[in-house]
């Protein structure tokens, strides 16, 4: 008797993790979902009569600080030092808040201290100064405004089903040289209102000759020649246009800005970039990336899944875990069934 008391104890035991669940699970995890990218644009005003206008580009790089980008037209070889500052371009803190590296030829890029998620607040605003001697005189600003997680932002018809998590505010577009031109650079698409966007247009290597621009249908490889909305002429590398679409049907129904080489050479493209939706920026809460093609989009982290394991890799809390439940399970029944032959033999 005591030894069939053993049994049935053993096989007990043995069926316990069926019972409570509390250490093995036959539950696959829930899939990883990937973050969106996480940017802030902000419009750079030219001041002072400097013709300085342009972008700047406030990434997350991780460890609570962030990646300042500053692209502004007519920026002069002389350094003109730029900072973050508390307040507003109309009511601006004196007292920076943050250094940034100075802007040389209407270009620079800092990697600062602020978070990204209290510079999202707002409150905050991006300076340019007209040189170290003439520290006083501001010559570009642009507010940081606050950036909202509505479901609904205007401007951006055309979201996908499942879509694009709010503020879907702005586009970065990687712009690719083309036919030995040299004109790399970014085209920033900004929600200006209503069904209306901001393109900046920011190039290396731009010539003084005004170069005709436009956002055609297509993708650069496959380009449709008629150009659905006209751009303002590049010059230097540099253009601003507002536009009257939707930045939803821009970044998700399949267009690309394609700058020519001269309105006499209108044939030969110098520069091209897709517009996709994964260059969307602004979104709350991300884990940056690095896409083909150089443009920043959220995915899924090493290890993590989305419907299924990664080729190689074991998938967390599942592996072999059923077939070692099940094995436990028959060994526990016939554990069971051994003690009940004893009890009718004994009987």
């Amino acid at each position: 008797m005591k030894r069939i008391r053993f049994l049935l104890a053993i096989a007990a035991l043995l069926l316990a993790p069926l019972s409570t669940g509390a250490t093995l699970s036959l539950a696959a995890p829930a899939a990883t979902q990937p973050q969106q990218a996480q940017t802030i644009t902000v419009k750079m005003n030219a001041q002072n009569g400097s013709g300085e206008d342009g972008t700047a580009t406030i990434t997350a790089a991780g460890a609570g600080m962030v990646m300042v980008s500053l692209n502004l037209a007519n920026g002069p070889a002389t350094p003109q030092p730029a900072h973050i500052h508390k307040g507003t371009c109309a009511n601006l803190d004196p007292v920076p808040f943050s250094p940034l590296t100075n802007v040389v030829n209407g270009r620079s890029d800092s990697t600062v201290m602020p978070d990204i998620s209290d510079l999202m607040k707002g409150g905050y605003a991006i300076n340019v100064h007209k040189s170290a001697a003439e520290v006083a005189t501001y010559v570009s600003c642009g507010d940081i405004v606050a950036v909202t997680t509505n479901p609904a932002t205007p401007g951006t018809a055309g979201s996908p089903p499942g879509g694009v998590p709010a503020p879907f505010t702005s586009v970065v577009v990687q712009m690719h040289e083309q036919n030995g031109s040299g004109e790399n650079g970014t085209a920033v698409i900004t929600v200006a209102g209503q069904d209306q966007v901001t393109v900046v247009l920011n190039l290396t290597n731009g010539p003084t000759t005004p170069q005709p621009a436009h956002i055609h249908k297509g993708t650069c490889a496959n380009l449709d020649p008629k150009p659905t909305y006209p751009l303002t002429n590049v010059i230097g590398g540099n253009s601003q246009t507002t536009v009257t679409a939707g930045i939803g049907d821009l970044a998700m129904q399949g267009y690309a800005i394609n700058v020519h080489k001269s309105a006499a050479e209108a044939g030969v493209y110098v520069s091209c970039g897709d517009i996709t939706v994964q260059n969307v920026g602004g979104q709350p809460g991300a884990q940056p990336t690095v896409a083909p093609g150089g443009s920043m989009v959220g995915m899924p982290m090493p290890g993590s899944t989305t419907g299924g394991s990664t080729p190689g890799m074991p998938t967390t809390g599942q592996g072999d875990q059923p077939f070692a439940l099940w094995t436990l399970a028959l060994l526990a029944l016939a554990l069971i069934g051994t003690g009940l032959y004893a009890v009718r033999r004994r009987a």
